[in-house]
């Protein structure tokens, strides 16, 4: 029969185990709005509005911050830029979402 393993470890390896397992709780907890406080969070896309693949992708996203309970028109503005491709109606609406101070800036582009 096999003898059993002994595995040494430390404190230092052992409290990193544990922050490593409670980091996810804790952002999750951080993450989520405080009643009555509305955020502002400014998305800069380099596609196009009309741009089918975008949309999809826009829907998914604001879906996803619904599931983490950031809902539109509610606790959350989002200020969509979109670009289509143009670098300076880029740099134009990056310097616009700058100025609008948002509490989180997205810039978003999709690889070609």
């Amino acid at each position: 029969m096999e003898q059993p393993r002994i595995v040494r470890t430390t404190r230092r390896t052992v409290l990193a185990g544990i922050t490593a397992a409670l980091a996810p709780v804790m952002l999750a907890a951080r993450a989520q709005p405080r009643h009555g406080a509305s955020r502002r969070l400014g998305v800069l896309s380099a596609t196009a509005a009309t741009d089918p693949m975008a949309q999809v992708n826009a829907a998914a996203f604001v879906q996803a911050l619904g599931v983490l309970n950031w809902h539109e028109d509610d606790n959350l503005r989002i200020d969509w830029r979109w670009a289509g491709g143009d670098p300076a109606l880029f740099e134009r609406y990056a310097a616009e979402l700058v100025a609008l101070a948002p509490d989180v800036p997205r810039p978003w582009a999709r690889r070609v």
